[in-house]
């Protein structure tokens, strides 16, 4: 009888174990990661060129969903990138001036906001940023020559959308709760 309970007890401990721990598995995979790429490569007739993935993102800051870089330099040289974030005043569609502004916390990774850091040729770097505030943003990036200055543009003039995509590098960022 003694030894019945105690089975029982270990069992029912080992139910609760089994439990807690597939809630907290749970939890972690709630966390979402949105990835974007972005490619420095080798330019036809010297230098470098870049490209990247500009869909626009949603994560949530209450859930701790990230936003990911994914930068790729298949360049033969090395190259500094710079991630910029900027503040839509009201939305993403209205025509405004961007005004410089870090929406994340502090990025992990291999760089963080307003700071250069360099990617080897041939290498790669990724960057986690965790939203902090909720709102309308704009991330961009600068690659190489496009860094002037020590510090990101303190603002991006309106252009169209598809104008700043191309020339910019951008990508709009919703942080919602």
């Amino acid at each position: 009888m003694r030894i019945r309970r105690i089975i029982c007890i270990g069992a029912t401990a080992v139910l609760i174990a089994v439990s807690l721990s597939e809630t907290r598995l749970a939890v972690v995979r709630a966390k979402k990661e949105e990835t974007r790429g972005f490619a420095i490569f080798d330019k036809a007739g010297g230098g470098c060129d870049h490209a990247g993935d500009q869909t626009p993102v949603k994560i949530s800051k209450g859930a701790g969903d990230k936003l990911v870089w994914y930068i790729a330099n298949t360049c033969s040289i090395d190259q500094g990138v710079r991630l910029c974030a900027y503040k839509y005043h009201t939305s993403i569609d209205v025509q405004e001036p961007l005004d410089s502004y870090n929406p994340f916390t502090k990025c992990s990774g291999d760089g963080d906001i307003g700071q250069v850091f360099v990617v080897d040729s041939q290498d790669n770097a990724r960057v986690k940023c965790k939203g902090n505030e909720k709102g309308a943003f704009v991330k961009m990036i600068q690659v190489g020559d496009d860094i002037t200055g020590n510090n990101c543009p303190a603002h991006i003039p309106y252009q169209r959308k598809e104008q700043r995509a191309q020339r910019m590098h951008t990508l709009d960022v919703e942080i919602t709760d």
